[in-house]
C-alpha cells in the first residue's frame, strides 16, 4: 500500500467585492470551473445521500465553480450513452463519479474519452486510467485506528463495535478494528444493527477469529439510541463503543466513532480541480487523518501510531479477502447449507440465492410422480467487479449422482456442459447465443466460455440433459450430489493478459422435471430446484463445485466414504 497522500487545498486567499465575483490575492477574477457530477440513480443509498449533501454544501463556494448534477437511472445499460450525451453538451473541467456501481458501468466511457478528466470517489477500484484520479477510503485503516483509540481509552479493556451497514458486512473495516484492538488485548463485543441480515453473523465470526482475539456477538439492537441506553449507560461509560457509521450524528454518550467527513472531502477535491494540483492516473487513499476519524474533544488523534509500510502490505492482503472456514463451506456436505457465498454473483437482490445458497422446495425432495431430473451450473462476474476482456472460464467433469435406498448411489449423468447466455436474473427464461464466446469440446465433455463486454447483463448457464428416471430405474431417488471442475484461462495469448485481475464466480445445482421433454413454465409447474449451491470464486487452479441435497446431519451415514464421486 502506498503512502497516503494529503488532499491538496487551494492556496488562494479570496476576497469578495462588489458583485461578489471571486478574485485571487492579486485582485484578478478566478476563471469559472465547470464540474459534472454523476450519481448512479439508486435512491436511498446511504453513501450516495451523504455525497449529495456534500455537493450541496460545496455549491456555496468562493472558487467560482459551477456544478451540473446528473442522476443516472437504474438501468446500467444506458449509463454510458447518457453520460456521453452530457459530456457533449458543454465543456467540463472535470467529471466526478460517485460510487462503485457507476464507476464499473462507466469504465468504457472513461477509457475512450481520453481528452476528458474523470475523478471517481468511493469506487474501490485498483485499475486507474490515464485520465482518471480515484479517491478511495481505506476501511481497514479506519478500523485499525478506531481499534487503537478505543483500547487506549478503555478503563476496563472492554470495547464494542456497532455496525450499521444494511444487508452487507464490511469485513475489511472490522478486520482492521480487531487488529487495532489486539495491540491492547482487549475484550471485544460485536453489536450488529437489527437491520443486518442474519447471514452476516457467520461472516463476522469467521472473520474476527482470524485475529486470535477475544470477542462475542451480542443480540441485535433496534437503534443507535438503544445501543447507548442498553450498553453505554449500563456500563457506566467505562467500556468504549465504536460506531461504524456512514452518516453524521452528535449523540453525547458516544465516546468514539468512525465517520467520513464527506463535505470536507468533496471540498478538497474541488479545490484541487480549480488549482489543477490533482494528479491523474493516481489513486488517493484516505483514512489515516484526523479529519476522517472523529474522537471526543479531549483526545488527540495524532498520538495514534500509524501502520508501518511492512505491516500495510500484509494488512491489505489479509483484509481484502473474506476468510471462510473451509471445513464448513467447501465440501459437498455443507455447500448447499453454507450461510454465505465465497463472493456474490452480479445479479439482482431479488434472487434469494445472491448472498447464500439455498436448498430447494420441500427440502430438495422430488415432487411425487415427477419422473426426470437434470444438472446445471451458473457462471457470473463477481458483483461490484469489472469485466475482464481476455480471461476465459473452462469447465469439465459435470456429473450428477442419485441415491435411493433400493439401489444406493448411481451415476445419473456425466454431462457435456453446454448451455447459453441467460439473463442475469433469468427474467422470463430469456437467453441468447454468442458463438465466438463459447467453444465446446464434445468428446472431452469440456467447454470454454468468455464473459466480457459482449455478454454484459448475462450469465453463462451450462446444463446437462433431462434424465428419464423411469428409464434408468431411479424414480425413487431421494438425494442428489452434483459436481463440476472449473478454472480461469487466458483466452487469447496474443492480446493483453488480464487473468490476475479477473473476478468471476460459479455454482452448481440441479432441477427436478415433471417428465422428460417438459419445458420451463413461469409458474414453475414443469421444473423445480433441487438445490442452488454455494457460489465459489473461480481461480487459475482447478476448483470443484459441489451441490448436495442431503441434510448435513444425515450426510456421513448416507454418503459413506464417497468413493462413488471418483467414478
Amino acid at each position: 500500500m502506498k503512502n497516503l497522500k494529503k488532499l491538496s487545498v487551494l492556496a488562494i486567499s479570496l476576497i469578495l467585492v462588489g458583485c461578489n465575483s471571486p478574485i485571487d490575492d492579486k485582485g484578478e477574477k478566478l476563471p469559472e470551473t465547470n464540474i459534472l457530477v454523476i450519481f448512479d440513480g439508486y435512491e436511498g443509498d446511504i453513501v450516495n445521500d451523504q455525497y449529495r449533501r456534500a455537493i450541496e454544501a460545496n455549491k456555496d463556494n468562493e472558487l467560482n465553480v459551477k456544478f451540473t448534477t446528473y442522476d443516472l437511472g437504474t438501468v446500467p445499460e444506458m449509463y454510458n450513452s447518457d453520460v456521453q450525451a452530457q459530456l457533449g453538451e458543454k465543456e467540463y473541467d472535470a467529471t466526478l463519479i460517485f460510487g462503485e456501481r457507476a464507476k464499473i458501468e462507466l469504465e468504457p466511457t472513461i477509457k475512450v474519452y481520453q481528452g476528458y478528466k474523470f475523478i471517481t470517489i468511493d469506487a474501490f477500484q485498483q485499475k486507474i486510467f490515464d485520465n482518471e484520479a480515484s479517491y478511495d477510503f481505506s476501511p481497514e485503516e479506519f478500523g485499525y485506528m478506531a481499534g487503537q483509540i478505543s483500547t487506549e481509552k478503555s478503563v476496563n479493556k472492554k470495547i464494542s463495535y456497532f455496525t450499521t451497514y444494511q444487508g452487507s458486512f464490511n469485513n475489511r473495516k472490522l478486520y482492521g478494528f480487531m487488529q487495532g484492538a489486539k495491540k491492547q488485548n482487549s475484550d471485544v463485543k460485536i453489536l450488529p444493527n437489527y437491520v443486518e441480515s442474519e447471514d452476516c453473523l457467520p461472516k463476522i465470526e469467521d472473520y474476527v477469529k482470524q485475529a486470535n482475539q477475544s470477542y462475542n456477538v451480542d443480540t441485535f439492537y433496534a437503534s443507535l439510541n438503544e445501543v447507548n441506553s442498553n450498553y453505554i449507560v449500563e456500563k457506566n461509560g467505562d467500556s468504549q463503543l465504536i460506531l461504524d457509521y456512514d452518516s453524521e450524528f452528535t449523540e453525547d454518550k458516544v465516546d468514539t466513532y468512525i465517520n467520513k467527513d464527506y463535505t470536507k472531502t468533496v471540498g478538497s477535491i474541488i479545490s484541487s480541480v480549480v488549482d489543477k494540483s490533482i494528479q491523474y492516473k493516481t489513486r488517493y487513499e484516505l483514512g489515516i487523518d484526523g479529519d476522517y476519524i472523529k474522537v471526543n474533544k479531549d483526545y488527540k488523534f495524532e498520538s495514534i501510531k500509524k501502520l508501518t509500510e511492512e505491516n500495510k502490505t500484509d494488512f491489505n492482503s489479509l483484509s481484502s479477502t473474506l476468510l471462510i472456514d473451509n471445513s464448513k463451506s467447501y465440501t459437498p456436505k455443507y455447500t448447499s447449507y453454507a450461510q454465505y457465498n465465497e463472493a456474490d454473483p452480479l445479479c439482482s437482490e431479488l434472487n434469494d440465492w445472491k448472498h447464500a445458497p439455498r436448498i430447494g422446495a420441500d427440502n430438495g425432495a422430488k415432487p411425487v410422480d415427477w419422473k426426470a431430473m437434470g444438472i446445471w451450473s451458473t457462471i457470473y462476474p463477481q458483483d461490484g467487479k469489472p469485466l475482464s476482456e481476455n480471461t476465459g472460464i473452462e469447465f469439465k467433469n459435470m456429473k450428477t449422482y442419485g441415491y435411493s435406498k433400493r439401489r444406493g448411489w448411481q451415476l445419473i449423468e456425466h454431462a457435456n456442459p453446454v448451455g447459453a447466455f441467460y439473463d442475469k436474473d433469468f427474467i422470463n427464461d430469456a437467453h441468447i447465443d454468442i458463438p465466438g464466446n463459447v467453444f465446446n469440446f464434445k468428446d472431452e465433455k469440456r467447454t470454454k466460455i468468455l464473459l466480457d463486454s459482449k455478454t454484459k447483463g448475462y450469465n453463462y448457464h451450462p446444463f446437462g440433459q433431462q434424465n428419464d428416471l423411469q428409464a434408468i430405474d431411479m424414480v425413487d431417488v431421494e438425494y442428489v450430489i452434483s459436481a463440476m471442475d472449473i478454472r480461469l484461462i487466458v483466452w487469447n495469448n496474443e492480446k493483453s493478459i488480464d487473468i490476475d485481475d479477473a473476478k468471476y464466480v460459479a455454482n452448481i445445482g440441479g432441477d427436478w422435471w415433471s417428465y422428460k421433454g417438459a419445458t420451463w413454465q413461469p409458474d414453475w409447474s414443469a421444473n423445480r430446484d433441487i438445490s442452488v449451491a454455494q457460489f465459489r470464486i473461480i481461480t487459475k487452479e482447478w476448483k470443484t463445485l459441489y451441490m448436495s441435497s442431503i441434510p448435513v446431519e444425515k450426510y456421513d451415514s448416507i454418503v459413506g466414504d464417497a468413493s462413488f464421486l471418483n467414478d
